[in-house]
């Protein structure tokens, strides 16, 4: 599906945020007031993509099956979740980048998320 650039720059912005905060998390050595500011930018990125993005209807609802993914991941990332862990937040946002880079036409995430 086609894609705009609020939709490529936001979730460039996410994926580059999470890869590099990544082998910390898998650590055990992120704090967690850098996973509060983690979940925050994640929320920011998902909140500029939703009030700039222009796609079309079939594009949009599934977009929206992404946004959803993306703030559970973010709410996950903070604990705030019963039983969730930084971890599976970690591993719930990147479903949401492999769903984007599988429904959307957006090559360099594509190419940056598989290598």
């Amino acid at each position: 599906m086609a894609t705009d650039a609020a939709l490529r720059q936001g979730m460039a912005a996410i994926y580059l945020q999470l890869s590099s905060a990544m082998p910390a998390i898998h650590q055990g050595e992120f704090p967690p007031s850098k996973l509060d500011d983690l979940s925050v930018e994640i929320e920011k990125q998902v909140a500029g993509i939703v009030s700039n993005c222009k796609l079309n209807a079939k594009a949009d609802a599934q977009l929206h099956i992404i946004v959803a993914q993306l703030l559970k991941g973010s709410t996950q990332l903070t604990g705030k979740q019963p039983g969730s862990s930084a971890k599976e937040g970690v591993i719930t946002v990147l479903d949401a980048i492999s769903n984007y880079t599988r429904y959307f036409d957006d090559s360099a995430l594509r190419h940056s998320f598989q290598h």
